[in-house]
């Protein structure tokens, strides 16, 4: 990963931040951006060779001004983007008792959010002739989820997203893919709270007694799978959806 400029977006999320110290400790420089919260960042975000921004990934201006920020620190633009950011469907309700305004606010952040982060890095990859984007999806694009159709749909769409994307840009050195975990291993409370947490233990723990493993899907096993969607002798694996 020596020479790779990598943006992290949802850097402060547990993905995130898992990522952005995997990158840097294997020599990447990184451009993290986070919405609000960066405590989980604290410890890396001082480092040489790292830039970590706040930014609305709903305001085209924000990330027209991160990339403008890259330029000047690193001298070039990114030659990849991790897409961690994402927001979940908070009101945990069925579709019809659920609130249009989270709806609305699940798809610009999700799907628009990450249009606009496409928008802003995509020019300099084919000027460059290289570029990798690395989407994290969900296995729900696939299996649905139950009080959770927001979230569910916008990360389908986003996949698909992928897929328009890589027939879009067939001769051009970049390759565009999708990881689609299970549940990961993470701590809920650090991220949730209430009626919400709740539903979250409820779903990990279904999905552990359905899984064959018994097991929640580990941050360092996406990891693996991210290096290889990364990796600048990727050939054919393009518009893909890996599910973990």
């Amino acid at each position: 990963m020596i020479n790779r400029l990598i943006m992290i977006s949802g850097a402060n999320g547990s993905t995130g931040s898992h990522l952005a110290r995997r990158y840097l400790n294997l020599g990447a420089r990184l451009v993290l951006l986070y919405h609000q919260r960066s405590d989980r960042l604290q410890d890396i975000q001082s480092a040489p060779g790292v830039l970590s921004l706040s930014c609305d990934l709903i305001k085209l201006s924000d990330i027209q001004e991160v990339c403008k920020q890259a330029q000047a620190f690193f001298g070039r633009e990114p030659d990849s983007l991790i897409h961690t950011a994402s927001v979940r469907s908070s009101d945990a309700r069925y579709l019809e008792e659920s609130d249009p305004a989270i709806w609305s606010e699940v798809f610009n952040t999700n799907l628009f959010g990450f249009t606009n982060l496409l928008r802003c890095i995509l020019p300099s990859m084919k000027e460059n002739g290289f570029g990798r984007v690395v989407l994290l999806g969900s296995d729900v694009t696939t299996k649905g989820l139950a009080r959770g159709t927001a979230y569910a749909a916008s990360k389908a769409a986003m996949v698909n997203l992928i897929r328009s994307l890589a027939l879009e840009n067939p001769e051009a050195n970049l390759r565009f893919n999708a990881i689609s975990p299970g549940p990961l291993d993470t701590k809920l409370e650090e991220d949730y709270q209430g009626d919400y947490l709740e539903f979250r233990k409820n779903y990990f723990n279904r999905y552990l007694r359905e899984n064959p493993s018994k097991k929640l899907c580990p941050l360092a096993e996406l990891a693996q799978i991210c290096d290889l969607l990364l990796s600048e002798n990727l050939s054919n694996l393009n518009g893909q959806e890996i599910t973990l």
